[in-house]
């Protein structure tokens, strides 16, 4: 079973490698999948849509949330959240359930409390959360319900795994139609995400609001990673340093609203890629509803 169909069963994206051949790496990779979410893919790709209205005031802002960390822009809204993504993830676990059932095996994720599992934050121009920055640095905390799962998981023998990866070739699970779930066949959402980005950070805007972002780290001491193409600094390893550095970091975004600037001018670029492409997304939304209806049916068949 390759990577993706694993990262896709949970949620999870992971860009596509070489298939694991022993049971023993697939087991970390596995728990890996399942605690793990992408960031989103900034590949290069021919834009649609132009930066023309860039300084045009948008007629909604994108939404930001501070606890969480997601950033919601008017895509988003044509693809699963990460409450129906978590749901339809929760049916896909209980469909490996019953087929590892049939094998006299049970399988924890299904009966796992998916409500406290971590939604992975949006750092789609950078790290830019007070609240993760305090707390973990760079870094993005497993919650207590993964690590349970995992141990329970640790401790299985290698029959049950050849199990587990048995089933999952042989479930049809429900598709994930959340955003760049599907890196190798990108939807409408993914393709106007992309579109998007890259036409973003070709603007005048973005490159002055990286300026003063630079300007702002660097009187901190803080030196800004000049290979990246968003606002991330040079990251240290874990620990004090690199928590001071994420607070400077943050601070500098928050002195000059640069997340909420760059979420609005990008939601001013993809209104028109919205009015260009809206029955396609309408229609990815349809059938988005459709597989969450499903999902809700599984789970409460049990």
């Amino acid at each position: 079973m390759d990577q993706v169909s694993a990262a896709i069963m949970f949620g999870r994206i992971l860009r596509k490698t070489a298939l694991v051949q022993s049971i023993s790496t697939r087991k970390t990779m596995f728990r890996r999948f399942c605690y793990l979410a992408a960031i989103a893919i900034t590949v290069t790709v021919s834009t649609s849509c132009g930066p023309e209205t860039i300084n045009e005031v948008a007629a909604s802002r994108a939404v930001l949330n501070e606890s969480s960390g997601e950033i919601d822009l008017p895509l988003e809204a044509y693809a699963m959240n990460s409450d129906e993504y978590r749901l339809v993830s929760h049916a896909n676990a209980i469909l490996v359930a019953r087929c590892m059932q049939k094998t006299g095996r049970d399988f924890p994720r299904a009966n796992q409390d998916w409500s406290k599992l971590t939604v992975f934050p949006d750092r789609r121009y950078g790290l830019w959360s007070m609240t993760e920055a305090e707390a973990n640095g760079y870094e993005v905390a497993e919650s207590s319900e993964s690590q349970r799962v995992a141990q329970l998981e640790g401790g299985y023998a290698e029959d049950w795994w050849r199990a587990m990866y048995s089933c999952f070739d042989e479930v049809e699970r429900l598709p994930l139609m959340g955003v760049n779930t599907t890196p190798s066949q990108p939807s409408s959402v993914d393709r106007g995400m992309l579109d998007s980005f890259n036409a973003l950070i070709a603007t005048d805007a973005f490159s002055e609001i990286r300026g003063f972002w630079r300007e702002c780290i660097e009187s901190k001491g803080i030196s800004p990673d000049d290979s990246a193409r968003v606002l991330v600094p040079k990251i240290p390893e874990p620990g004090e340093s690199q928590i001071r550095i994420a607070i400077g970091d943050v601070e500098c975004k928050q002195q000059h609203s640069v997340v909420q600037k760059l979420a609005d001018a990008e939601a001013v670029i993809q209104a028109g890629y919205i009015r260009s492409h809206e029955a396609e997304l309408v229609e990815y939304r349809k059938q988005a509803d459709e597989i969450v209806a499903k999902a809700r049916d599984i789970i409460a068949s049990g």
